[in-house]
């Protein structure tokens, strides 16, 4: 008895825990203070937490059994480190989902696993601010453990005979299971069984993260064994993708006027938000410079991005590839010989073509991407010296644009110069700027920094003789939740700027602002057309703005996506989002972006051709 005793002192510690973590990451998300939500939240995710208790309980008593022979105080030293380790791993895995749902409105889940690959990488991306509250999560997390250890007593839990322990062990193992599956029902249990109200926020709290952690990682395994997305049959897929994919009559639009082919310089800028323009947020212009060049430009109002990650939007740029809401078809390197890319018709017609970017290329499979297209020469952080490294994450962008000035005036045309910037990129730390405790400050700081750098880029280019003859594209890989903290779902969470700016650009179209939707996978094709090359090197997503195309666009988040047409904006989310299904007008215009997902997994599995037409 004395056992079950510790037992039971040891479970409701760790429950206790459990609670300890949901409440913090309640009180640390933005959503509004409830307390009857509160409990909702945590009764709801009690059926979680005690999957896992049960499990950590488990653990000790079988580590106290192969540990007995050991004195007592050996074996309480043994079992408290061991007892410490287990809580240190849910700490980490409640601080990452924490981190996470700052960032990405959303926990762990299988869009963030793979970058699990590249851990070293991925925590550069942490701020100072994450940084010491991280320092300080684990910090409180170890201060609790200490001061709790005198209500635990390993003593009781090793105190009954070895076979009454093996007895209990042979117990608890099922137990453990059961629960954690969720019982005998046919569906184990998963993210669903935390929604138990319409605020999403709490019913994120109510799912234990170390649960949720070792879900993914089993779910991640077969992940493409079978379509996630699959809600419609083949034939209503193929019907709903004809129909949004009609390609209408290209206009008769002549925006340049260039000698031969011109040069093309795609300035890239990592999750640049258009809302950070005042021609947006109508309040002020935190990038005066582009926006002074917006007025001599023709410039895309309506812009959005295809996702939220960088991989997903150089595969939009270059490709005219989408995003699914957990991967893309640059995830899958088996994949990526058979992808076309607008790099291809430019190496046809003798360009150049080279990639510059101030930090690892190597990350998200970008490397890999960029290789496999036909890059003839890739840029990144070990071309540059020491002494430049000074951001966590690589180069800052005034060193990416010193050395891009370089590479404009080596070149020689025609030719294809792609930048991607960094500093926009959290955790923001530029050298010699201020530090604020507010990620807005940073980021907004951040935006007029990266404004700055590319005024002196133009100033300095504009001297060249190439410059008459060259295209400037300007476009976001993704957007950003700020400056408005925009929720995931909503459509200035994917609102990207985007603008043609040349010396050519015919003198009618100069400051024209067109207010058409424009989804980025259709750079590529839209390029094509504009300069005549009739090479399509890009996949089928991707289409001419100029023509009077059915036009749509559609952002994938994580579990879910934004679709949007002229007329409308509808969002779903798998797990968290749901829509009346009774509504057939809903059903309908869902219908849509479900058969570009559907269709697009399967690409990605290569159960599809990405080839097909």
């Amino acid at each position: 008895m004395k056992t079950l005793f510790g037992l039971v002192r040891l479970l409701t510690f760790q429950l206790a825990i459990c609670q300890f973590f949901r409440l913090l990451f309640i009180l640390l998300s933005p959503a509004r203070f409830d307390f009857t939500l509160i409990i909702g939240s945590m009764w709801t995710g009690l059926a979680f937490d005690l999957g896992v208790s049960l499990l950590v309980v488990f653990l000790v008593l079988f580590i106290q059994l192969i540990v007995s022979r050991l004195t007592q105080n050996a074996q309480n030293k043994v079992l408290t480190v061991a007892l410490f380790i287990l809580i240190l791993i849910q700490a980490l895995a409640s601080l990452g989902d924490i981190i996470l749902y700052k960032y990405w409105d959303s926990i762990f889940s299988i869009r963030a696993y793979p970058y699990l690959k590249n851990i070293g990488e991925m925590l550069k991306n942490v701020s100072w601010i994450n940084g010491l509250f991280a320092i300080f999560f684990l910090a409180l997390t170890s201060f609790i453990f200490h001061y709790s250890l005198k209500y635990l007593d390993f003593k009781k839990v090793g105190s009954s005979p070895w076979y009454g322990r093996v007895f209990i062990l042979l117990i608890l193992m099922p137990i453990s299971f059961l629960v954690l599956r969720g019982g005998f029902r046919e569906i184990p249990r998963n993210q669903s069984d935390a929604f138990f109200c319409d605020h999403r926020t709490y019913n994120m709290a109510a799912i234990n993260s170390t649960w949720n952690f070792f879900n993914v990682l089993v779910e991640n395994q077969k992940f493409l064994e079978t379509n996630p997305y699959r809600k419609l049959s083949e034939d209503i897929v193929l019907h709903r993708i004809h129909e949004i994919q009609t390609l209408g009559q290209s206009k008769d639009v002549k925006l340049f006027n260039f000698q031969g082919n011109p040069n093309i310089v795609l300035i890239t800028l990592e999750g640049v938000s258009a809302e950070v323009l005042k021609l947006h947020n109508r309040d002020s212009s935190y990038m005066p410079f582009l926006e002074s060049l917006i007025d001599s430009s023709y410039y895309f109002a309506n812009a959005y991005a295809v996702g939220s990650r960088t991989e997903q939007g150089l595969g939009a740029l270059l490709s005219g590839s989408l995003a699914t809401p957990y991967n893309s078809l640059t995830d899958n390197v088996s994949a990526l010989s058979d992808l076309p890319s607008i790099v291809s018709t430019m190496k046809d017609r003798k360009y150049d073509t080279r990639f510059v970017f101030g930090g690892n290329v190597e990350f998200a499979n970008m490397l890999a991407y960029l290789t496999e297209i036909g890059f003839d020469t890739i840029i990144d952080i070990l071309n540059f010296s020491k002494e430049k490294q000074l951001q966590s994450l690589g180069v800052p962008d005034e060193y990416l644009f010193q050395e891009l000035i370089v590479q404009y005036r080596k070149m020689k045309s025609p030719f294809f110069l792609h930048t991607l910037t960094l500093s926009t990129h959290e955790p923001f730390d530029i050298p010699k700027l201020k530090i604020y405790s507010s990620e807005r400050k940073m980021y907004l700081q951040s935006v007029t920094y990266l404004d700055k750098q590319l005024q002196n880029f133009f100033t300095a280019v504009r001297q060249d003789k190439k410059f008459k003859n060259t295209l400037f594209v300007i476009i976001s890989d993704h957007s950003h939740k700020m400056p408005n903290d925009c929720d995931i779902a909503s459509k200035e969470r994917y609102h990207i700027p985007l603008l043609f700016y040349s010396h050519g650009l015919n003198s009618s179209f100069r400051g024209y602002k067109d207010s058409l939707l424009f989804a980025q996978q259709n750079l590529p094709a839209t390029l094509s057309y504009l300069l005549n090359w009739k090479e399509k090197n890009y996949l089928k997503f991707s289409r001419n703005h100029f023509s009077d195309m059915n036009r749509y666009s559609i952002s994938a988040f994580v579990n879910g996506y934004l679709y949007q047409t002229d007329t409308s904006a509808i969002s779903y989310d798998y797990v968290w989002r749901p829509y009346d299904t009774t509504n057939q007008d809903l059903v309908m215009q869902h219908s849509y972006p479900q058969a570009i997902l559907q269709y697009l997994a399967d690409q990605i599995r290569g159960v599809r051709s990405i080839k097909e037409k």
